[in-house]
């Protein structure tokens, strides 16, 4: 702005500047080309060799090579030039699957499953059901039923 109204209008850049409230400080900065700086271009350098390291870990490998650069110096340049370390995925579960290989019911009565399922009564006591299901006809098998239910009354329920 302050360039388009100092030929067309024949004013002063300091009058310019005043009129747009801007400081002739900022209006006459020249940004200094970093790029071109050794520094610089040593933690680019590093960055993309160990891209997998945060700024903290960088910091020293620079400075070990004779440069003088703060540690939030580092991480400025890693952000202007996008060198972020890649965010971590997050370890997919394999739902519903056992460490075991799993046997998928071929025909009736090839795999069983079996679950205890409680219930409280009106007096407050446990009920313990036992329920025994085919996994190819989907059928019940057997329900077993009862206050304590032991090892004994599962046996005997598999072994129908």
């Amino acid at each position: 702005m302050v360039d388009y109204a100092k030929p067309d209008h024949g004013v002063s850049e300091r009058r310019a500047c005043e009129v747009l409230s801007i400081h002739r400080s900022s209006y006459r900065y020249q940004r200094k080309e970093r790029a071109r700086l050794p520094a610089y271009q040593a933690v680019i350098e590093q960055s993309q060799r160990y891209d997998y390291w945060g700024y903290r870990k960088i910091q020293p490998l620079v400075t070990a090579q004779g440069y003088q650069i703060g540690r939030e110096q580092v991480r400025t340049i890693r952000a202007r030039e996008g060198l972020q370390v890649p965010e971590k995925k997050p370890k997919r579960r394999r739902s519903g699957l056992s460490s075991m290989d799993i046997d998928r019911a071929q025909y009736p009565g090839h795999v069983w499953s079996y679950d205890f399922v409680f219930d409280r009564t009106e007096d407050g006591g446990t009920i313990k059901s036992l329920t025994l299901v085919d996994e190819f006809s989907k059928v019940s098998l057997d329900i077993i039923s009862g206050r304590s239910l032991t090892g004994s009354h599962v046996k005997g329920a598999l072994n129908v």
